[in-house]
């Protein structure tokens, strides 16, 4: 016998669809089909689910706290479009050794949206580091 259930996880939130009530195509946000990541103020697409990258213990998702005391969780990315980098590389306090991070935002609308990282040693070496609350999955 076939479920009739589906689970959708949607970002690490966990959704149980009743597929005979409804098709999950059709929900806002939701679209099993693509998989991508977009800005969650402004809906810019970022980058691809195929571009997630395990790094420092073979995860792709992380939390951290900065110096100032503020938890972010971040997925790490091999790749990532339509952002903006506002601050110089900086190696000091980085969460990953061996990076400098760079503050990124959204190129649409300026939002906030994580860090990209490049190897001290070779620079042509980069990853990124979003904020998994300023993304979406879609």
């Amino acid at each position: 016998m076939t479920s009739r259930f589906y689970f959708v996880n949607i970002f690490f939130d966990m959704i149980l669809l009743d597929l005979s009530q409804t098709d999950p195509r059709t929900l806002p946000g939701i679209n099993i089909d693509d998989h991508f990541y977009v800005c969650r103020q402004c809906r810019v697409k970022l980058t691809e689910q195929d571009y997630l990258f395990c790094v420092a213990g073979n995860r792709s998702f992380h939390t951290f706290k900065n110096p100032a005391g503020f938890e972010y969780n971040i997925l790490t990315f091999t790749y990532c479009a339509s952002y903006r980098e506002i601050s110089l590389p900086m190696e000091q306090d980085t969460w990953f050794p061996g990076y400098y991070w760079i503050v990124i935002n959204c190129q649409e609308c300026n939002t906030l949206l994580g860090w990209k990282y490049m190897a001290v040693k070779d620079e042509s070496s980069i990853f990124f580091g979003l904020i998994r609350e300023q993304i979406l999955l879609v």
